[in-house]
């Protein structure tokens, strides 16, 4: 199950590179699909995901307030705070989902790259 989810991050990554070839978040979604193809690794792989966060915050200068910049900081809160996630608590059951919110919070600003991506149609401008 975790490997085609990991497949499925991958060729939406590979599509929207081939989509987009000139845009910097490729690089971004691609560190942070690193990022979270390894949950499981010690936490310091999260350090890698400092290079995405610049990306990301070059790119929402002014619009933290949005759907984007909202999903940003609690992606960002998810992954820098240490949170206790490794508590026994969440061994059993439904809980054990809440045990990755590194992971959680990778995957938020990887759906941010991607959606960022998209070319806005209300910011376009038509000349005549």
């Amino acid at each position: 199950m975790a490997l085609s989810a990991l497949l499925a991050f991958l060729v939406a990554t590979v599509i929207a590179a081939y989509k987009h070839p000139d845009n910097d978040l490729i690089f971004a979604a691609s560190v942070l699909l690193c990022a979270f193809a390894f949950p499981l690794s010690q936490a310091h792989i999260y350090a890698i995901v400092f290079v995405p966060i610049a990306q990301l915050v070059n790119r929402l200068k002014g619009r933290y307030a949005t759907r984007e910049g909202i999903l940003f900081w609690v992606g960002c809160f998810l992954i820098i705070v240490p949170l206790p996630y490794k508590s026994s608590w969440l061994f059993d059951g439904w809980r054990a989902l809440l045990a990755y919110p590194k992971l959680y919070g990778a995957i938020g600003l990887w759906l941010i790259c991607l959606n960022l991506m998209k070319p806005n149609p209300a910011s376009t401008n038509f000349r005549t």
